[in-house]
């Protein structure tokens, strides 16, 4: 400090008090800006706080998506299982209607040749049925024939009888 006052006397002391002056000014224009610099610095820590805060909550619902997507990837996994499991059912089920089909179509074949068979023996009964009563009506003269033969044998041997006595 004594330096700086024996500076100040004089032509010269006069130029350095301007100096000075001129230094102290750009001193506090420096403390300002530094103070400045530092409020400045403050509001970027603050908002690289706020935005790592911020991508931190965006890193944990990323994390949630790609547990949901995982989730969901695993369930669609499990429903094209299904898929595949249930295509075999209906392939079987397929298999299982033409062999079906097929049966049915031989059981209605069957069935048509029951019904030709059915009416042939129907018609053969009642041919059978009508020489059955031809027959029966044979049997009946042939019958009444040889009764009417046993009374003319009876009455012959009556006839036959009376002669002898």
């Amino acid at each position: 400090m004594r330096l700086l006052k024996r500076l100040g006397r004089g032509e010269a002391g006069r130029g350095f008090k301007v100096v000075a002056t001129e230094v102290r000014n750009l001193a506090d224009q420096s403390r300002v800006a530094a103070q400045r610099i530092g409020e400045i610095i403050h509001g970027i820590e603050k908002q690289i706080v706020m935005i790592t805060n911020e991508m931190t909550a965006r890193n944990h619902e990323l994390a949630k998506g790609v547990e949901f997507a995982t989730v969901a990837g695993q369930s669609f996994g499990g429903i094209v299982e299904q898929i595949a499991v249930l295509d075999q059912a209906v392939q079987s089920i397929h298999a299982t209607t033409t062999v079906l089909r097929q049966h049915d179509q031989m059981m209605g074949a069957a069935m048509t040749d029951i019904d030709g068979v059915t009416k042939e023996n129907f018609h053969r009964a009642a041919d059978i049925s009508l020489a059955s009563g031809a027959q029966t009506a044979a049997c009946d003269k042939i019958s009444a024939g040889s009764r009417e033969l046993t009374n003319l044998a009876a009455a012959l041997q009556n006839m036959i009888c009376q002669f002898r006595y």
